[in-house]
């Protein structure tokens, strides 16, 4: 499924974590991820981070409501068949992928692209 903007991913079990990565050719774009809770800046994942093979994590406790502003900026077109791809999805606590919680994108053109998650249990 492909993710829309913004996506919102509620009633998940306590111990769940957010998971985001991304993939592509890393010199023609850059991804950065703002961390809110519960209202608060928990601080920003960076490029090198979020395109990792496993991407970034983040486990969601009792009664935090978190908000992951995601900018995708690809600054190059990307070669023909090869998009920047972003993936997202909901990790249950007992490490399977949540089959429903989840999307991803591909931008195979230059350009500046926001994705917000609003995420609570």
């Amino acid at each position: 499924m492909s993710c829309v903007n913004p996506t919102f991913w509620a009633n998940l079990p306590v111990g769940s974590k957010f998971v985001i990565r991304a993939s592509g050719d890393d010199s023609v774009y850059s991804i950065d991820v703002g961390v809110n809770v519960n209202g608060h800046k928990e601080g920003v994942w960076k490029h090198k981070d979020v395109a990792s093979k496993t991407g970034k994590k983040r486990p969601l406790a009792a009664g935090e409501i978190c908000t992951f502003h995601v900018f995708v900026n690809v600054f190059h077109e990307p070669d023909a068949g090869k998009p920047v791809n972003v993936f997202a999805n909901i990790e249950q606590p007992n490490g399977d992928a949540d089959p429903v919680n989840k999307c991803s994108s591909s931008f195979p053109h230059a350009g500046q692209f926001p994705l917000t998650f609003f995420v609570t249990d």
